[in-house]
């Protein structure tokens, strides 16, 4: 386990160490770090950080009662242990856990990806393109954790984990929080990839600017290499403003040509070969593009990237088909939950399909109100048939979050119980149908208030469908 002595820390910090009266003055060795005083290691570092609610320069003695042996601070605190002092201890934490933990990013590959939509995918596709080759890789992001980027303390920790493991790559979501509030401080890229930006998160950033502003940092002097979507005016935005000594590679759908697709997946020639995939909807052409490029930057060649692309299944939660042997309908699950991943989920099936398309969605409480009349008027112009469902209501009145996805359009059906709306589009649909059930992907419980219950879109689906052909049996 790396250890790092206190005095070394300071000045990597470019901070002061100071010493209260009273206190060791020995030069500590910190193989820990926290900003949870109740769960902060024996001899650990705790940082006070000064948030919107809460001032951690308060909890510096609880966290010193239960363990602490030195404090990360913006200034001085009557506790008597050594201090280091910082102008923002929320930026300076990255920093700080990724020295205490080894600089373990340094002793990996890896490669970022950022972006409204996709960023799952992309990392997932880009792992099993790696792992096709044997190289051995781990993704971190929405599926693995709670968080899409983990606070700093905690991706430093699992960094170190890898690198213990041997890993050869990391594919990492990075978030827009994650850069804004320093989660990835400390944290050295070899790829950062952009994907793309439309509004989201538009209740934590003020605006459109902010939000690509907190994007375009990791860019700036985060990764080696940049690799940039031109397939949206933002990445063509950050493109002309990336530094003219960043290495930057554009990608874009230019490599791909002969496009088929069905339920059965994309077929294509990217760079003049030919590739049949598992991979559902069109859309998915700009996330394969992504990968594909990353990959030929870790040195894959055309014709072993082309390979690994035939190799790839569907992202759960991610277009992902769910079916029964027999079965007259079609049913994917998808994450999108917000207006450009519903409307693209939405006009790839159209692009499947000449049967009727069933779209059941929600929109999740405590977030970005203004995207719910949109998703609403998408649903209804996209889709044949919409029931408005509960998503995530958390501690809004899930009633209100529907009236406000249907706004004024009457034809919209709304059944908050979100079993009983799946089950009611599934056994309504008619032979050649297609049903969407959209906005929680792969996630496994539904969140009321501070209670997460069980919940699965993808087994609540199967369980639909075998209770249509199990009444079809009882007719036939």
């Amino acid at each position: 386990m790396s250890t790092i002595k206190l005095s070394a820390l300071t000045h990597h910090l470019g901070g002061t160490l100071k010493f209260p009266m009273g206190c060791d003055q020995s030069d500590l060795a910190i193989k820990e770090v926290s900003h949870n005083s109740l769960n902060i290691p024996i001899g650990g570092l705790f940082a006070a950080i000064t948030g919107k609610v809460n001032d951690g320069h308060d909890f510096a003695a609880e966290a010193v009662k239960n363990g602490a042996a030195a404090l990360l601070v913006e200034r001085s605190v009557s506790v008597k242990v050594p201090q280091i002092i910082v102008e923002d201890v929320a930026s300076a934490l990255g920093v700080a856990a990724s020295k205490i933990f080894g600089d373990p990013s340094q002793k990996l590959k890896i490669i970022g990806v950022t972006g409204t939509s996709g960023k799952t995918t992309v990392v997932q596709y880009l792992k099993q393109m790696l792992d096709y080759f044997g190289f051995k890789s781990m993704t971190l992001g929405t599926l693995e954790g709670t968080r899409t980027t983990p606070e700093a303390p905690d991706l430093q920790r699992w960094l170190a984990r890898q690198v213990e493991g041997a890993v050869d790559f990391v594919c990492m979501e990075v978030s827009s929080h994650g850069l804004e509030l320093g989660r990835v401080n400390g944290v050295t890229f070899n790829l950062g990839i952009f994907l793309n930006l439309s509004p989201e998160h538009l209740d934590f950033h003020s605006d459109m600017e902010a939000y690509f502003s907190a994007k375009k940092q990791l860019f700036d002097g985060r990764s080696a290499t940049a690799l940039v979507n031109l397939e949206n005016d933002w990445g063509k935005r950050l493109e002309s403003e990336l530094s003219p000594s960043m290495p930057t590679v554009s990608f874009s759908l230019k490599d791909f040509s002969d496009v088929d697709s069905d339920f059965n997946g994309l077929k294509f020639r990217w760079r003049g070969l030919e590739v049949a995939t598992r991979i559902i909807g069109r859309f998915n052409l700009e996330n394969l593009a992504a990968a594909a490029v990353a990959a030929s930057q870790i040195g894959l060649s055309d014709a072993e990237i082309a390979k690994s692309m035939e190799a790839l299944v569907p992202v759960p939660g991610r277009m992902q088909p769910v079916s029964l042997e027999e079965s007259d309908i079609s049913v994917i699950v998808d994450y999108a939950h917000k207006p450009e991943a519903l409307q693209a989920a939405l006009r790839a099936i159209s692009d499947l399909t000449d049967g009727r398309i069933w779209v059941v969605f929600g929109a999740g409480g405590d977030r970005d109100r203004g995207k719910r009349p949109l998703m609403g008027k998408i649903a209804s112009e996209l889709a044949d048939f919409v029931i408005i469902t509960s998503d995530n209501p958390r501690f809004e009145n899930p009633d209100v979050i529907a009236q406000e996805i249907a706004g004024n359009i009457d034809e919209l059906a709304v059944e908050l119980d979100r079993e009983k709306a799946i089950g009611s589009a599934i056994s309504r649909a008619k032979p050649g149908d297609v049903v969407l059930i959209a906005g929680k992907g792969h996630e496994k419980v539904q969140i009321f208030g501070s209670s997460e219950l069980p919940f699965d879109d993808v087994a609540i689906a199967q369980k639909s469908l075998y209770l249509r052909k199990a009444a079809k049996g009882k007719k036939s």
